[in-house]
């Protein structure tokens, strides 16, 4: 493909660029009550996902020592054609989605940055769950690996990767730590 999509950190606008043609486009507008982070291209569903936070003003004294952030942070799905917005899911407040991706079988898995954990939603009933409790703190990317498990990166100060398997009935295996 030819296209790229970003968002802006201090508003969650999205946009599409082609390389090709050079356009720009904006996917989906933004504003100061929300943060973009992560994104991810779900061709299965011919959606892109969206990690979207609370605004910057809540987000920045985090990392400065205060409290977390008590805006609720969110998963947007837009439709990669038209650029509607599908669906909305409320990951609840006090986390920071950090990035997102989406295995086989549809579900979501989101890591967050403030408690180490990952969430999941299953597209099947739209429910989220907090999938592992804790794996590293401020955890970063995450990726499927196409066939049964999600990867995770994190730690500080030390850099670790994770691997945490999917159990057949959708639940976690023990997380195991790959030190970098």
């Amino acid at each position: 493909t030819t296209e790229i999509y970003t968002t802006h950190y201090l508003t969650g606008q999205v946009t599409k660029s082609n390389f090709k043609t050079g356009e720009v486009s904006i996917l989906a507008e933004g504003n100061e009550s929300q943060s973009g982070w992560g994104l991810y291209i779900d061709l299965t569903h011919n959606q892109l996902l969206a990690c979207m936070n609370a605004p910057v003003s809540e987000i920045g004294p985090f990392f400065s020592g205060g409290p977390s952030p008590t805006s609720a942070a969110r998963v947007l799905s837009f439709d990669l054609t038209t650029g509607a917005q599908v669906v909305e899911w409320n990951l609840g407040g006090g986390i920071i989605g950090n990035a997102v991706t989406a295995d086989n079988a549809g579900n979501i898995y989101v890591s967050d940055l403030i408690g180490g954990g990952v969430d999941k939603i299953d597209r099947s009933t739209n429910e989220v769950e907090q999938w592992v409790e804790f794996v590293l703190p401020f955890l970063g990317g995450c990726v499927f690996d196409g066939e049964s498990a999600i990867y995770v990166h994190g730690g500080f100060p030390n850099s670790s990767l994770v691997k945490i398997g999917i159990n057949e009935d959708g639940s976690a295996a023990t997380p195991e730590t790959i030190n970098l």
